[in-house]
C-alpha cells in the first residue's frame, strides 16, 4: 500500500509543476507548398501543454534556409466550471522558409524539445519556382575570390539594381544569421558617393546610392568575414521582393468617394547559391614562430631618436603593414634583445591604423655605449605565393651616455657634513653625561600613556580595509574619446572597451548564464552588447546622437562591476 507521504507529494508535484502530468500535443501547419524564390514560405509550430522553457530544433536542408522569425509566443488560461479547474497553457513557434533555386524540396520533421522530451511535427514537401523580376531590377552578391586559405579575409559585394521605383521590398540575407561564427563586418563605403540604408532581415545596412540610365538606381555595399574552419563554406543567395506600380485602377474611399488606387505587383530577384572552397594552411615549411598571420606584409622598427642618457626609457615601436587579416597579427617576438637591454614584454594589443598595425615596447640599455638592435623576423604566410615568408626589420643603432655626475651639494635634501663637536674643556667626553629629567615630562607621560591606550582599542575596532583589487582595465576618463571619434570607430572600440573589462571581471571563458553572476547583471551585460552589435552594422547616420548614450552606459556598467562587494 502506498503511504501518506506519497499521496502528499504526487498532489505537491501535481500544483507546483501541472506539467509535469500534463499531455503534450504538438500541431504544425505550413501557408504554402509553392514557393517563389524571393519570397518566404512560413511554417507555425503550436505546442500545448508546454510552457516558454520548450525550444525548436531545425532541421538542415540544402537549398533551404529556415530559420526561426522572433522569439516564441506563450498563452496560457485556467478556467473553473462546476467546480473543476482546468489549466491550458501553449507555446507558438514561427519558421520562415526560403529557397536557394527551384526544385521540389522535403523537409524532414521539426522537432520539440520539452522536459528532456522530444517531440516531431510530421514533414513537409515545398516546391520552390523563379520568380518574376518584371524586368525592373536585378540582385548579385559576387565573392572576390572563389577560393581561400584559412585565415585570409573574403570581401563580398552586394549590388541591387532597379530601372524603376519599388513602392515596398523585403531583403533576406541568410549569411547575416552567421555573423558572429564569421566575424562578419562593413566594408568601408565610397565617401564621395551618396549613401542610403536599406534594412536586411532586422539589420539597418549603409548602401552607396548612385542614378543608372533614365530613373534607375543602384544600391551597393560590401562585406568582409574570415572563414574558420577549412573546407566548403556555403554563403547562401541574397533576395529581395519588391512592390511595383501598373497602371490604377478605381475604388471606394471611406466617404464612398470614387478614388484611383495603384494597382501593385510583386517583383522577386535573387541571386545563385554562393558557395567558396577554404584551404587549410600547409604544414611544410611554416616557420617555428609563425603565428598565423596571413597575407602579404612588411615589417619596420622606429625609435623616436638615436642618442638616449644612461636610465632614459627607449620606446620601440613595430609596424607592421600590407594587405591581409591585420586582426589576427600578433606581436613579433623580441629575440634577441635580453643580452643589451632590460625590458617587460608589453601585452597589450596593436594599434591598428588603416593597413598599419603598431606595437610599443619600452627597453632599457644595461650599459652606456653604442648599441645595435637587430632586425627582428615576423613569419607569415603569403597566400599569393603559396609559401611561408618571413621579414625582418631595419636595422637601429643607438648611443647611449653615461651622464653627467652631480656634485653633492647639487643633490636636492642633502645635508651638510656635521661639524666638530666643542666642549668646554675643547676635547670630548668619554663618559656618559647625567642629566635628570623635568618633573613636567614624568607628569605629561602620566596623561598621555592611558590616552594612547584608549586611541589604540579603538584603532582596533575599526574594520579592516578590504585588500585593493587589480586595477580595471579602464576608466569613466578613458571613455571621453568615444565622444569626438566618428560613430562607427566610436562602436567598434566601445567592443573592445567592453571586452576587455568582461575579461578583467569574470576572467576569458566566462559565461552569462553561469552561477556565479548576479541575473540582471547578467541582463545588463546582455542587452549592451546585443546593442552595441546591433549599431555596428548601422549607418552612420543612424548612430548619431548614440555615443552620449554609449559612454553614460558603458561608464554605469563600469562602475558597478568595479564596486567592491558588500557596497551600496
Amino acid at each position: 500500500m502506498f503511504s501518506r507521504g506519497f499521496f502528499l507529494g504526487v498532489l505537491w508535484a501535481g500544483l507546483v509543476c501541472p506539467n509535469l502530468f500534463a499531455q503534450v500535443t504538438v500541431s504544425a501547419q505550413i501557408d504554402t507548398e509553392q514557393l517563389v524564390l524571393g519570397d518566404l514560405a512560413h511554417i507555425q509550430v503550436e505546442v500545448e501543454g508546454a510552457d516558454g522553457s520548450a525550444r525548436l530544433e531545425l532541421p538542415a536542408v540544402k537549398g533551404l534556409s529556415l530559420t526561426q522569425t522572433g522569439p516564441p509566443s506563450t498563452s496560457s488560461q485556467t478556467m473553473v466550471v462546476n467546480g473543476q479547474m482546468t489549466q491550458y497553457q501553449a507555446v507558438t513557434f514561427g519558421i520562415g522558409v526560403g529557397a536557394a533555386q527551384p526544385g521540389k524540396y522535403r523537409i524532414p520533421p521539426l522537432v520539440v524539445v520539452f522536459q528532456g522530451q522530444r517531440y516531431p511535427t510530421q514533414e513537409f514537401g515545398l516546391v520552390a519556382k523563379p520568380g518574376d523580376s518584371g524586368g525592373v531590377m536585378t540582385l548579385t552578391l559576387k565573392p572576390n575570390k572563389t577560393k581561400l586559405y584559412l585565415g585570409e579575409e573574403l570581401w563580398l559585394t552586394l549590388t541591387w539594381t532597379l530601372t524603376q521605383q519599388v513602392e515596398d521590398y523585403e531583403f533576406r540575407l541568410p549569411l547575416l544569421a552567421q555573423k558572429d561564427d564569421l566575424h562578419l563586418g562593413l566594408l568601408p563605403l565610397d565617401p564621395k558617393t551618396p549613401t542610403q540604408d536599406l534594412s536586411i532581415d532586422a539589420y539597418r545596412v549603409a548602401f552607396n546610392r548612385s542614378p543608372v540610365g533614365m530613373g534607375g538606381v543602384k544600391y551597393q555595399t560590401g562585406f568582409r568575414l574570415s572563414p574558420v574552419q577549412p573546407g566548403t563554406l556555403d554563403l547562401g543567395s541574397a533576395q529581395v521582393k519588391g512592390q511595383i506600380t501598373q497602371g490604377f485602377v478605381q475604388a471606394h474611399d471611406f466617404f464612398g468617394r470614387l478614388v484611383q488606387r495603384p494597382q501593385l505587383k510583386a517583383v522577386y530577384a535573387t541571386t545563385p547559391p554562393l558557395s567558396v572552397t577554404v584551404l587549410p594552411l600547409p604544414t611544410q615549411g611554416r616557420p617555428a614562430d609563425f603565428s598565423g598571420a596571413v597575407g602579404n606584409f612588411a615589417v619596420k622598427a622606429l625609435v623616436e631618436r638615436q642618442a638616449y642618457q644612461m636610465g632614459e626609457p627607449v620606446e620601440l615601436t613595430l609596424v607592421i603593414e600590407g594587405p591581409g587579416n591585420l586582426s589576427k597579427v600578433e606581436r613579433p617576438k623580441l629575440r634577441g634583445l635580453e643580452k643589451d637591454f632590460d625590458f617587460q614584454e608589453n601585452l597589450e594589443p596593436g594599434t591598428l591604423e588603416g593597413e598599419a598595425l603598431r606595437f610599443k615596447q619600452k627597453l632599457k640599455p644595461k650599459a652606456p655605449g653604442t648599441w645595435v638592435i637587430p632586425p627582428l623576423g615576423f613569419s607569415f604566410f603569403n597566400p599569393q605565393t603559396g609559401a611561408y615568408q618571413t621579414a625582418h626589420t631595419n636595422l637601429l643603432t643607438l648611443s647611449v651616455a653615461q651622464g653627467e655626475k652631480l656634485r653633492d651639494d647639487e643633490v636636492w635634501g642633502h645635508l651638510p657634513e656635521p661639524g666638530p663637536v666643542a666642549s668646554s674643556v675643547g676635547l670630548l667626553s668619554t663618559e656618559p653625561e647625567s642629566q635628570e629629567l623635568p618633573v613636567w615630562f614624568w607628569a605629561l607621560g602620566l596623561v598621555l600613556l592611558p590616552l594612547g591606550y584608549a586611541v589604540a582599542r579603538l584603532q582596533a575596532r575599526r574594520p579592516k580595509p578590504v585588500a585593493l583589487r587589480v586595477q580595471a582595465p579602464w576608466g569613466p576618463k578613458d571613455l571621453e574619446p568615444l565622444r569626438e571619434l566618428p560613430p562607427s570607430e566610436a562602436f567598434s572600440l566601445a567592443q573592445e572597451r567592453l571586452s576587455a573589462l568582461l575579461a578583467w571581471k569574470f576572467g576569458p571563458q566566462t559565461h552569462l548564464d553561469g552561477d556565479s553572476l548576479d541575473p540582471q547583471t547578467a541582463r545588463n551585460i546582455k542587452e549592451l552588447q546585443d546593442w552595441i552589435e546591433a549599431r555596428l552594422y548601422g549607418s552612420a547616420a543612424e548612430l548619431e546622437g548614440e555615443q552620449e548614450r554609449l559612454v553614460r552606459e558603458l561608464s554605469q556598467l563600469q562602475a558597478e562591476l568595479t564596486r567592491p562587494q558588500g557596497a551600496g
